[in-house]
């Protein structure tokens, strides 16, 4: 599987709200306006294996440290099995308020996933 990370001005020319990404289908971590927002599932991975999995991605990035994340709900069972997801469109933005976009999956087709994630 491949990922393609850029800063969000090489799909677009405006900044984003975290919250109309995720809408009300997509997933959403964010406090304070700085988190991550997905769209649509690229794959899943179970808890275990999503480090060894983001690690081994063929990954394509312009921003240093950015790239992919797995999201999810844990359980409070201690070794519970749980699922996280990856999403085919992330968007990260940080404190700075510079937005990052990760594409996971069909990666020639990242400006189109990109504004289809914008105007769903």
């Amino acid at each position: 599987m491949r990922a393609l990370t850029r800063p969000l001005s090489a799909f677009i020319d405006a900044s984003v709200d975290l919250n109309d990404v995720a809408g009300g289908d997509g997933v959403l971590f964010v406090r304070n306006a700085v988190g991550v927002a997905g769209r649509g599932v690229a794959t899943s991975v179970g808890i275990d294996d999503a480090a060894d999995f983001l690690a081994e991605l063929d990954h394509d990035s312009t921003v240093p440290g950015a790239g992919p994340v797995a999201l999810g709900c844990l359980p409070f069972v201690p070794g519970s099995p749980a699922m996280l997801a990856i999403p085919a469109v992330q968007f990260r933005k940080d404190a700075s308020g510079a937005t990052t976009v990760s594409v996971v999956g069909d990666v020639e087709e990242a400006d189109e996933i990109v504004r289809e994630a914008l105007h769903p």
